[in-house]
């Protein structure tokens, strides 16, 4: 009798694998692709301008303070100076037409007196208290930080004060009388009972054309 193998032996087909199919590309991962790099090109474009403002918005408020560290370190610098003039009326002689002794002043370095003139009898004829193209230069603050002779750099401090005197009371409960001695300080106009009062004002200067003014009342007590 002939046997059969049965079915359940057989070994599997094999299908010989061919190249697949390759499918029509329609072109929408391209155009994705292509959306998604411009975002992120904007984005990036929009980050650096951000970077360079803020850079740029840094850089100014340095240049900014320091026009204003210049203007007030001669504003505030020249106090006791201010007060040493008008006690002594006058200048001393390292200052060009200063008639007094130089121990009685002290100048700070990089501070020089552009007007002589006795600050405390008045002003300019011209002088103009809110007209400050009318103002006279009194000093002037010219310090070379890096030492390249210029006053121009970050490290380099320039400004300029002008003094304006503005009035000259009597103290309250001081007399008129210029000399009363016997009746203590501050009672006389020229023992303490009188005040000169000067407007201050210092414009500082920087890199950049970078500028500020700063300004403060002073009072001076009249003493003989």
């Amino acid at each position: 009798m002939l046997k059969y193998p049965c079915p359940s032996h057989h070994s599997p087909l094999r299908v010989p694998l061919g190249k697949p199919r390759m499918r029509p590309q329609r072109g929408a991962v391209l155009i994705t692709s292509l959306i998604f790099l411009i975002v992120l090109t904007l984005i990036a474009l929009v980050a650096s301008q951000s970077t360079v403002l803020e850079t740029r918005m840094s850089t100014n408020t340095i240049i900014k303070s320091h026009a204003t560290e210049a203007s007030e370190t001669l504003r505030t610098g020249t106090n006791d100076l201010l007060e040493t003039h008008l006690y002594h009326r006058g200048w001393p002689t390292a200052v060009t037409g200063g008639d007094l002794a130089n121990a009685l002043f002290s100048i700070p370095d990089g501070i020089t007196v552009s007007n002589v003139a006795n600050w405390g009898m008045g002003n300019g004829a011209a002088e103009l208290l809110f007209t400050n193209a009318t103002w006279v230069q009194d000093m002037t603050l010219s310090i070379d930080g890096n030492g390249d002779g210029d006053f121009n750099d970050g490290v380099d401090q320039s400004a300029n004060l002008f003094v304006y005197k503005t009035v000259t009371v009597n103290s309250p409960g001081s007399a008129t009388a210029m000399v009363s001695g016997y009746e203590g300080v501050g009672k006389s106009s020229a023992g303490g009972g009188a005040l000169m009062f000067f407007d201050l004002r210092s414009i500082g200067t920087s890199t950049g054309n970078a500028a500020t003014v700063t300004g403060s009342n002073y009072r001076y007590v009249i003493r003989k």
